[in-house]
């Protein structure tokens, strides 16, 4: 029910003229994803869709596209708030839903770096999500390097959600 209802209100927004708000979800353990979500935040907020930040323990499950940002702990598992978003957000088909996912870690952990970042976008494609750009692990802050190395996935994005170059 839920499901129909987002539905029916995307549908009415774009007869309204009006694009699905893009939404950024972030789970976090040091703060580091948190300072991902709000950057993505400033990026996008010249793009014609409304923009909404929210963390993953209290985040409606978006209608529109999807940027996650997971946060790893342990053996490279999603934390606890990020798998519940994960499976709630699956539960049902996503049906081309666009989503990228992007989340900072730390290479110090070697073969689990990252690794709750391919994991969800392994499954969000999985249940049917409409991949926007490879995901992208950053290493353990976002530094100006990093701000460098997220311009050209978020060009791409812009192109394809707004459909011209």
């Amino acid at each position: 029910m839920f499901f129909l209802l987002n539905a029916i209100l995307d549908l009415n927004q774009t007869r309204r003229g009006e694009s699905p708000t893009l939404s950024i979800i972030y789970a976090t353990i040091s703060g580091h994803n948190l300072e991902l979500a709000d950057y993505l935040q400033e990026q996008v907020a010249s793009w014609p869709p409304a923009v909404m930040t929210a963390d993953a323990a209290v985040a409606e499950l978006p209608t529109g596209p999807l940027f996650f940002c997971p946060a790893t702990y342990g053996a490279g598992e999603l934390t606890d708030d990020g798998d519940l978003f994960l499976t709630d957000l699956t539960s049902s088909p996503l049906n081309g839903q666009p989503f990228w996912v992007v989340g900072i870690g730390d290479q110090c952990y070697d073969d689990d770096f990252g690794a709750a970042v391919l994991h969800a976008d392994q499954v969000l494609r999985a249940a049917g999500g409409n991949q926007l750009a490879a995901p992208m692990i950053i290493d353990y802050e976002l530094d100006d390097l990093a701000k460098d190395t997220l311009k050209k996935p978020l060009a791409q994005i812009k192109e394809t959600l707004l459909d011209k170059p």
